[in-house]
């Protein structure tokens, strides 16, 4: 199974009222806060963020969400 890391409860709110992208899914825009964004990254239920084998991110990282934008293609 990947690894997770739980979205800080404000951002799991957002999420909450956004369409999933999928089912039981989002795509997001993912804002640390060192200043890094990860592009089109999947979140389960609006909670948990899943993380690439190398990433160590943790709940207090996590400092804005929004909807990734669907590609043209």
């Amino acid at each position: 199974m990947p690894q997770q890391v739980k979205l800080p409860e404000t951002l799991i709110a957002i999420l909450s009222g956004l369409p999933e992208s999928g089912m039981g899914y989002q795509l997001v825009d993912i804002t640390l806060k060192d200043g890094r964004t990860l592009s089109r990254r999947k979140v389960l239920n609006a909670e948990f963020l899943l993380l690439e084998e190398t990433e160590n991110i943790h709940t207090e990282d996590v400092t804005g969400v929004m909807l990734s934008q669907r590609s043209s293609s």
